[in-house]
């Protein structure tokens, strides 16, 4: 089949329908480059997946567009995808953390502080003394080190430590602090404080509407906006990668799908696709071997199953965005969200819905079956939020290799990428293991290649 040709310059093959992966191939399309996107999954949006059912509506993947920064906010109108986000309902403002074996709201001011009973007042006045605390000298300290020194041991336990699993379904222990929290790493670097940094920053963003969002049929709605802006045909679902070859302008690309296939060359490549995954590629030989070094970022397994039941069987106000556990608390979960609570249309009237995450560093899930995770993930949740009787409504998936470890000695991966780079300059490397996990990171990401891409070669050769 012909592939599109809408503009001059050279043609980019991305490899992988991932959020990072559409943002940069949509955007270059706007821009007139002549862009295929190769897409192993029958359909696009990589980890991004929704599922409707029975009245349902189920993320399976990313639960929510978290826009923390104005970049995204002005990203997403740009391009026109603030119109189809939906924003959180008023009962989402709250998060809860499991203390003794029952939620406890966080604080989410500094009056909420001092009244919090997430803390006891010795751990209250040592996080007090955060802003006295000397700058660190260990460039790749990890996460529980970094936390411990600054704030004290109990912050770590009951406020730093479920935050990580909230995020990375990661430990503390292992993760670099610089890498996985580079904000966080930055306000001590910059500032010598967290407290004296965001006082310093608290002008940025002013004004800013920070804010969590989704779609009304879901996030896979935001991946089908983004495949929508490329041209018919250049979007290839069910494709298998047969051949990369480097040749001296650039990559040419071969591949199988169900429409027979093609092939590209003198392509600038974008390789989009997870870490763990880029070993699957019939990359030459030498190249093959320099790009091992990614075969060590870590993927734990982790399960999200999500739970319907009828109101009446939930005593829980469910007036929150979820609930943490730290990890001394006895439980087989990492916490659960309360999707009805956030957005409209999540659960048939009269119902409520459940999002539980189980596995990551802490467990491993990867034996275990559906039915083992959705009894092992009612009985906790039925114990912190007071429900009666069996869930109404189930719907799991495991993620075999989930979400990256930005693990203490992190920087080497990412030096190992822009070596690479350096080497073949008509290829580069996206994806949540490069720019961080979160999805607004991914996208934004993709829309700075795509700025930095735009540019670049003018002279191609094209064909199917």
């Amino acid at each position: 089949m012909a592939i599109p040709a809408n503009g001059g310059g050279k043609p980019v093959v991305v490899l992988g329908a991932g959020p990072s992966g559409l943002a940069v191939a949509s955007d270059l399309a706007s821009s007139g480059r002549r862009v295929v996107v190769l897409e192993r999954q029958e359909v696009a949006g990589g980890a991004v997946r929704t599922i409707r059912r029975d009245g349902w509506l189920v993320e399976t993947g990313p639960n929510s567009l978290q826009i923390a920064e104005a970049r995204l906010h002005e990203g997403l109108v740009k391009r026109g995808l603030d119109r189809i986000l939906v924003e959180t309902l008023p009962a989402a403002k709250k998060r809860f953390i499991a203390l003794g074996g029952k939620p406890v709201e966080a604080p989410g001011s500094p009056l909420s502080f001092l009244a919090s009973r997430l803390l006891t007042w010795r751990g209250k006045l040592r996080m007090m003394r955060e802003p006295f605390i000397a700058k660190g000298m260990d460039p790749d300290e990890t996460f529980d080190s970094f936390v411990t020194r600054r704030l004290g041991a109990e912050a770590l336990e009951r406020l730093a430590g479920p935050f990580v699993a909230g995020i990375y379904a990661g430990d503390p222990r292992t993760l670099s602090a610089r890498h996985a929290f580079p904000k966080l790493w930055n306000l001590e670097q910059n500032h010598g404080s967290f407290i004296r940094g965001a006082l310093a920053m608290r002008h940025l963003d002013s004004g800013f509407p920070k804010r969590a969002c989704s779609c009304a049929g879901g996030l896979s709605e935001l991946m089908a906006a983004l495949a929508g802006k490329l041209p018919a045909g250049s979007l290839r679902t069910g494709a298998t990668v047969t051949s990369l070859e480097h040749g001296t302008d650039g990559w040419n690309v071969s591949w199988q799908d169900p429409e027979g296939g093609g092939q590209v060359v003198d392509a600038e490549l974008v390789c989009a696709i997870p870490a763990h995954a880029v070993g699957n590629l019939p990359w030459p030989a030498e190249l093959g071997r320099r790009l091992e070094f990614l075969w060590r970022v870590r993927y734990p397994a982790v399960a999200s199953v999500s739970l319907g039941y009828e109101r009446s069987q939930v005593a829980h106000p469910l007036d929150g965005f979820g609930m943490l556990l730290p990890e001394k608390e006895p439980a087989g979960i990492l916490g659960c969200l309360f999707p009805s609570s956030l957005f409209p249309g999540r659960a048939p009237a009269g119902h409520v819905l459940l999002t539980v995450f189980m596995g990551g560093s802490r467990r491993d899930v990867s034996g275990l079956s559906a039915t083992d995770l959705e009894n092992q993930a009612h009985a906790d949740v039925a114990r912190f939020l007071g429900i009666t009787g069996q869930p109404v409504f189930r719907q799991t998936t495991l993620w075999a290799k989930a979400i990256p470890q930005y693990e203490k000695g992190y920087g080497k991966i990412l030096a190992g990428l822009d070596g690479v780079e350096q080497t073949y300059p008509h290829l580069r490397f996206l994806g949540n293991h490069r720019k961080g996990i979160a999805l607004g990171a991914s996208l934004l990401a993709g829309w700075d290649l795509a700025t930095e891409m735009a540019q670049l070669g003018t002279a191609s050769s094209f064909r199917p």
